[in-house]
């Protein structure tokens, strides 16, 4: 009777061991996971594959819904026009080491090999990438391979954007923000390695590198405007505000060292609630001229009616203007306005414009040369 007992229980210590045999070999630890579809649940994605292999791989659109919280070291290969959207009611948040960096890449490196990682209206305090390597997209109708569209929020720092058939990145409007954007690359784009709108200028410092983009290492504006108190900072390489109007309506700092380069068309216009204060120093001036050294070959730099004692500039250049608007600096209306050690040069027509209103302070040590018209209009 002993023994039959004894055989029975060596039975089904065997039964309950090939059982969690057989549970251990479906276990999906270790074999990359697909991700793809709607994501409406929360979700958490490990480093479950050893080695260099990728632990997720992203087919067709992967929406998500949800949120999803990226451990280190987790690396997600894109296939063939993949692309990753953050809706609305989702977030992502993944946060990296500086041994363990997460990586998003093409199963390609080739650039454009996927689409586009797009944050759409998703305004969520856990969207963050850090220490993510972000690579070989781009191929999508976005214009960046990082998109942020409409009212998104997101933390980017210490990461490296690289290898983009378009922009590195890509703001489509005013609304997005990038709260703690520091410390990061853009390399190696098709495209320019940045694209904002002139009310978001105020998130970027020179922390961020541009690097391997040839003639176009540096941040891109079409236009827009400031309604907040901001602080414009010197970058790592020079803003090209590419056109249009760039309107500021409320009180904007520029730091000593920025550089502005203007496109066909571009102007800055203080509106009446604004100011501009651009406070260079001798050894780190403020400059804002042309991209290409030709007068006229954009518009202006214009105080239309902005009564503000913070108007003033110091060790500023300002040269190539004066297409339609007159002059490189144009003051009208009741401005008010402090200039010392400050250039104006190579305008079509006047150095500076000022209206007959104008209370205008010379602070000394300014140059005017080249210029088409008068170096100081004053208007009767």
């Amino acid at each position: 009777m002993k023994k039959l007992i004894y055989l029975v229980l060596v039975i089904g210590t065997v039964f309950l061991f090939s059982c969690e045999k057989d549970e251990d070999d479906n276990d999906p630890i270790g074999v990359a996971q697909e991700l793809t579809g709607y994501q409406e649940t929360n979700i958490i994605l490990e480093d479950i594959v050893d080695g260099t292999g990728a632990d997720y791989y992203v087919t067709g659109k992967w929406s998500v819904k949800a949120d999803v919280t990226v451990r280190e070291g987790v690396k997600i290969r894109m296939d063939a026009d993949s692309k990753i959207e953050i809706l609305t009611d989702g977030s992502f948040n993944a946060v990296g080491t500086a041994d363990k960096r997460i990586l998003i890449y093409g199963n390609e490196p080739t650039k454009g090999y996927w689409q586009e990682f797009s944050f759409e209206d998703c305004n969520d305090t856990k969207n963050k990438l850090s220490f993510v390597t972000m690579s070989d997209g781009g191929g999508g109708y976005g214009a960046g391979m990082l998109d942020i569209h409409g009212n998104s929020s997101v933390e980017v720092n210490n990461t490296i954007l690289e290898n983009s058939d378009k922009y590195g990145m890509y703001l489509t409007t005013g609304d997005e923000a990038l709260p703690n954007f520091n410390n990061n690359v853009v390399a190696n784009c098709a495209d320019y390695p940045i694209g904002i709108n002139t009310g978001q200028l105020h998130y970027l410092d020179e922390t961020t590198i541009f690097s391997d983009n040839g003639d176009k290492s540096y941040v891109v504006i079409d236009d827009g405007q400031v309604d907040n108190n901001v602080t414009w900072k010197k970058l790592s390489g020079p803003v090209f505000i590419k056109s249009g109007y760039n309107n500021i309506y409320a009180d904007v700092t520029i730091e000593p060292g920025a550089l502005y380069l203007m496109g066909p068309g571009a102007k800055i216009i203080v509106e009446p609630e604004g100011s501009l204060n651009m406070m260079g120093t001798a050894d780190e001036h403020i400059t804002i001229t042309g991209e290409v050294s030709s007068p006229g070959y954009w518009e202006m730099v214009s105080y239309d009616d902005s009564n503000n004692p913070l108007n003033k500039l110091n060790y500023v250049d300002i040269a190539y203007a004066g297409d339609f608007g007159k002059a490189n600096l144009r003051c009208s209306g009741a401005t008010r306005i402090e200039i010392a050690n400050s250039s104006f040069n190579h305008s079509a027509n006047y150095g500076i414009y000022l209206g007959r209103d104008v209370t205008f302070t010379d602070g000394g040590g300014n140059t005017l040369t080249g210029n088409a018209g008068d170096d100081i209009y004053l208007q009767p």
